[in-house]
């Protein structure tokens, strides 16, 4: 079969084609291609695949961020169509070439149901991606702030109704990036025993959406590094346009890898830690 844009040479083109007649047999078309330059093109009606996980992050009263996988196509993906509503009417529309988008402006409380869908050259449009959520401020709270104490302490977390929590204890984020639990992660249950240097990360997950995720940084004893877990290397350590140090941390002990006093996202000094 002829692909998309293939030229040919003038002359006779054998298509084999079902055919409606009793039987349902093979029936043989010669077309004569006249001409100069015989060119034939066949326009291509094969839609693009379905974007993939489609997911919404960390949203918020007034904005949600989305992000979903390219999808992919025989001449190739133009566009995506992205849309939402509200209550079963659309309330937003954009086209975007990117594969990560903020809506916004939207209703704190509000549910909202997003499409995204995949057009190519030819305007053939896949199947549609479909995510729902909630427009809410959901955070976790700690009742224990993070800082130096002298002995173990009992961390109690909570979030907004209905909304499960889980954390980590090693620095790692609670979710991975396909919205699954990591490995490392454990599901809230009851007050959380920190007895050594550690790093809390915990985050909401609600109607399966994830929603912002929190960190503790706990200094439990002597300020020795003697009870911080094996080193890995750190991760998306910064500085910000405030001059404060954002670490995205692995493991507790990324912060001596940080050899500066500033202050960190924390609000504490980071020569604590060191």
């Amino acid at each position: 079969m002829p692909k998309d844009g293939e030229h040919f040479d003038a002359g006779y083109i054998r298509v084999y084609m079902n055919g409606s007649t009793e039987g349902n047999t093979n029936h043989v078309v010669e077309l004569e291609v006249m001409g100069e330059t015989g060119d034939v093109v066949i326009k291509d009606e094969e839609a693009p695949t379905v974007p993939g996980n489609l997911r919404v992050v960390s949203p918020k009263a007034s904005e949600a961020e989305i992000r979903f996988l390219p999808s992919v196509d025989n001449t190739g993906v133009e566009k995506y169509k992205v849309s939402w509503s509200k209550g079963g009417e659309q309330v937003g529309f954009r086209e975007v070439t990117q594969t990560a988008l903020i809506l916004d402006p939207l209703e704190a409380g509000s549910e909202y149901t997003v499409q995204v869908k995949a057009v190519d050259r030819y305007d053939n449009e896949s199947e549609a991606a479909e995510v729902s959520f909630t427009a809410m401020d959901i955070q976790v709270s700690a009742d224990v702030a993070s800082g130096q104490y002298d002995s173990a302490q009992q961390v109690t977390l909570t979030a907004g109704e209905g909304a499960e929590i889980y954390y980590t204890l090693d620095g790692s984020q609670p979710f991975e990036k396909n919205k699954e639990v990591s490995e490392s992660a454990k599901k809230y249950e009851g007050p959380i025993t920190v007895e050594k240097n550690t790093i809390l990360r915990a985050a909401a997950r609600k109607d399966g959406v994830e929603y912002g995720t929190g960190s503790w940084y706990y200094l439990i004893g002597a300020q020795s590094q003697d009870n911080w877990e094996t080193p890995k290397a750190p991760s998306d350590v910064r500085i910000d346009s405030k001059s404060s140090v954002l670490i995205n941390a692995v493991t507790p002990n990324v912060l001596p890898f940080v050899k500066n006093s500033l202050l960190s996202s924390t609000g504490l000094p980071l020569d604590m830690f060191l």
